[in-house]
């Protein structure tokens, strides 16, 4: 078994008292089995207490209910777990555990890595100096939640091996990696391989010769001094496509009036926010890109096309960046506002659901 992971996973600390036990207020904490018959195996007081706190939806799935400030019944204080404190980590549920930690299993490999909710991991993240992955046959002691995604049906449309699923995202990641190149440009590029790969499906030759011109940086040199635009093309059409993404997002409509009015304010302001992303911080948004990639397992992410997938992939960045110019318009943008504009819109396209198949339907339909 091979576990794969960002170096800065071994970085990584939860902090309730730094987030203010930002996981253990509104959400729906999912209880697996093995820690529900760990808490029935407790003395029967101290099982009763623990279990009038645990619910079971229509899917049959048991859950923590939170009080009436929507907090988790165990929450303390001092903002740590009271069942953890006296029970050890062992009585935490998967979930719990695993949170903001996110695992997956394809074949022989396990990749985990952070998603960036959390406001700790997205501070580790987007702030580090670069992104660098480590292997290793060593799994961890718990992993958590942990996402099979070795029979999904993603893996019968494609004839490729297991290996070569790996290489692909693997790809990817290396087309993402160097801030030296505009993000645009990047974009382009990644799009451009996942397009070509689909022709080559039944050619294991071709397939090889263009994972290997990845590799070697032969097809980032050949595309970059070939071509340069925009990967959703600075035109007129921009603006709408990147609002019908965003209205997709958070399911509304809008007016004729309220475009006109982003658009003079996008017209008046977007290149000074370009400017704020490419030049002056590439690195931050290079490691988020990587981070997202690596996260949701591109182009593996949706039952779609690798084209598909790249395109959602790319879409998710341009809502991203466009909810970060209007929060630069609204009230400028430091670190802590960059770390909540990301936090916020992980937190949309994790939990809201349908937000992302939302996003996949317009991907399809360009």
């Amino acid at each position: 078994m091979k576990y794969i992971a960002p170096e800065y996973m071994a970085s990584f600390k939860c902090d309730g008292k730094a987030c203010d036990s930002y996981c253990c207020r509104d959400w729906k904490v999912v209880i697996d089995e093995n820690t529900k018959n760990k808490y029935k195996a407790l003395p029967n007081d101290e099982a009763e207490k623990i279990l009038s706190n645990v619910g079971e939806d229509e899917y049959g799935r048991y859950f923590l209910r939170l009080n009436e400030r929507e907090v988790c019944p165990f929450l303390g204080e001092d903002s740590l777990c009271k069942l953890q404190k006296k029970y050890g980590e062992d009585f935490l549920s998967d979930i719990c555990f695993s949170y903001p930690r996110v695992t997956h299993r394809i074949g022989d490999i396990i990749q985990q890595n952070l998603t960036l909710s959390c406001p700790i991991a997205a501070k580790l993240v987007l702030f580090s100096e670069g992104i660098s992955f480590t292997e290793t046959e060593e799994l961890p002691k718990r992993l958590g939640w942990c996402t099979n995604l070795t029979n999904r049906l993603i893996f019968e449309t494609y004839p490729l091996s297991l290996e070569y699923i790996e290489d692909m995202e693997s790809a990817g990641l290396l087309l993402l990696k160097n801030s030296e190149i505009p993000i645009n440009n990047r974009l382009a590029s990644l799009l451009t391989f996942y397009e070509n790969a689909e022709k080559f499906l039944d050619e294991k030759e071709k397939i090889e010769e263009l994972l290997n011109s990845v590799e070697s940086g032969e097809f980032q040199k050949n595309f970059t001094s070939n071509q340069s635009y925009d990967i959703i093309f600075e035109n007129n059409g921009y603006l709408a496509l990147v609002l019908k993404l965003f209205s997709a997002l958070y399911e509304f409509t809008l007016t004729d009036e309220k475009f006109t009015e982003l658009k003079k304010i996008y017209e008046a302001r977007f290149n000074e926010f370009q400017k704020f992303v490419v030049d002056r911080n590439s690195q931050i948004f290079t490691n988020y890109l990587m981070n997202e990639f690596f996260l949701r397992i591109y182009p593996y992410a949706f039952d779609a096309s690798f084209t598909v997938n790249a395109k959602v992939f790319v879409f998710s960045w341009e809502v991203l960046k466009f909810a970060l110019f209007m929060l630069c318009v609204d009230k400028g943008l430091d670190e802590e506002k960059l770390i909540f504009g990301v936090r916020q819109m992980v937190q949309r396209m994790d939990h809201s659901r349908g937000a992302m198949e939302r996003i996949l339907k317009i991907a399809k339909d360009c």
